[in-house]
């Protein structure tokens, strides 16, 4: 199944108990299925009558371009209807998905299969700002849709560590990774999607945090 990550934007998080997600923030997941999938417009319904409508330029998926990221607008809470102006293969629809539950796959209503599916979630209470903004330490992660294994590169100031934590999207840790420090500050590591164990983890969204600084999510597509 492909897949159309709708952010992935980086965070870097300090690997204290403190929450490491923020709110208000909201994103997606987007399988295209067997179509070519354009999403126009979003409407996000938070606290009725208001909605907010949101261009979304750029977002879109098919069998040529299976990786696509998007980022909505900060909401300010947990919508209760999001609808979706698509041109599917193109024909054009508006699809609502009421009542949403984060991390939660749902398919396009009337389209025969393999339909279009769509998942929407948001974190809680990341930490956008470093403490040391003049020496925040800065991910790199490649690929970011990590499908066997991706490459974490840092730009490691001297008071940061040399471990990397990997969570999943609850914050429970998954697995720890050894940076290895070059001479010019830079650090490296190599995930290969799986736990303390050695065992795969099941895809979803995971979070990779070093010490101190905002910080960094990516998607692991099984």
């Amino acid at each position: 199944m492909k897949l159309t990550v709708l952010t992935c934007t980086l965070l870097l998080a300090g690997l204290a108990a403190s929450p490491c997600f923020a709110a208000s923030e909201l994103h997606g997941v987007m399988a295209p299925g067997g179509y070519s999938v354009i999403v126009d417009t979003a409407f996000v319904t938070a606290a009725p009558p208001a909605i907010d409508t949101f261009l979304t330029p750029g977002w879109q998926a098919d069998s040529t371009v299976p990786v696509d990221s998007f980022d909505f607008p900060d909401v300010a809470d947990w919508p209760m209807l999001i609808e979706l102006a698509v041109r599917i293969d193109g024909a054009p629809g508006r699809y609502p998905f009421p009542g949403p539950i984060r991390e939660v796959w749902y398919r396009f209503p009337g389209v025969q299969p393999p339909a279009p599916g769509v998942m929407f979630w948001a974190p809680s209470g990341v930490q956008e700002n470093p403490a040391r903004p003049e020496a925040a330490p800065r991910l790199r992660v490649s690929p970011s849709v990590v499908t066997n294994s991706a490459l974490i590169s840092a730009n490691l100031p001297p008071w940061a560590g040399n471990e990397l934590l990997v969570c999943d999207a609850s914050g429970r840790p998954v697995r720890t990774l050894r940076l290895e420090r070059r001479a010019d500050g830079t650090a490296t590591t190599t995930w290969r999607g799986d736990d303390e164990s050695g065992a795969l983890v099941p895809g979803g969204i995971y979070f990779c945090r070093a010490a101190g600084g905002p910080a960094a999510k990516l998607l692991v597509a099984r």
